[in-house]
């Protein structure tokens, strides 16, 4: 931790509680420090309110605003995604330092899995090291739940057309439509045993 000039001793080195600590801070800190502080958003409230007693400029980078506390006083400024070409130099760099060499045909195809983001980027490039990119895991999935209630629901109304009109063909098949689709749903929730890792 920097000197921040109290009492000729470094604050790391002081055996004091949090708010002893947070006091000293608050007391000692120049007036022309920048604070940085990467995730502020996950910060608790007392931090959070904390800093915002503190006479020094800071800078908090969060996924989102949360528009309340120490956010509502600071200037918003958006960050743009970066390019292919910093995405590309970022694989490179990681590439270099780990000793690994990837062509540049491999680049651009290892380059589809990180999108825009330069963090996952250099993860792609160390598990390529590791041989590990054949597992990457994607969370993204196509969310058919909205097809199947919309299915339901037409052959809800589809017997309770039938029974309207007095039509038993079509009564029954709605009925028995709805059966089979919510039997064929608790089906699919059906899972085997899992395996714990090691196991």
């Amino acid at each position: 931790m920097p000197k921040l000039n109290a009492d000729g001793e470094e604050i790391g080195e002081k055996q004091m509680t949090l708010d002893e600590l947070k006091e000293e801070i608050a007391a000692n800190i120049p007036a022309d420090a920048l604070l940085i502080l990467p995730e502020a958003r996950r910060l608790s409230t007392g931090i959070r309110f904390w800093l915002e007693d503190l006479s020094c400029r800071m800078c908090c980078f969060s996924l989102t605003n949360p528009s309340r506390d120490i956010f509502l006083d600071m200037v918003e400024i958006e960050l743009s995604l970066p390019d292919d070409r910093t995405v590309r130099e970022a694989m490179e760099c990681e590439a270099s330092s780990i000793g690994l060499n990837i062509s540049a045909a491999r680049f651009s195809q290892l380059q589809s899995y990180a999108g825009r983001n330069s963090s996952a980027a250099r993860k792609i490039i160390r598990q390529e090291k590791l041989g590990l990119i054949g597992k990457i895991s994607h969370n993204q999935y196509l969310d058919i739940a909205p097809l199947v209630m919309a299915m339901f629901l037409g052959f809800g109304m589809l017997r309770f057309i039938g029974m309207g009109t007095g039509n038993r063909s079509l009564y029954l098949i709605g009925g028995i439509c709805m059966l089979l689709g919510m039997g064929l749903k608790s089906l699919g929730k059906i899972s085997g045993p899992r395996r714990k890792v090691g196991s």
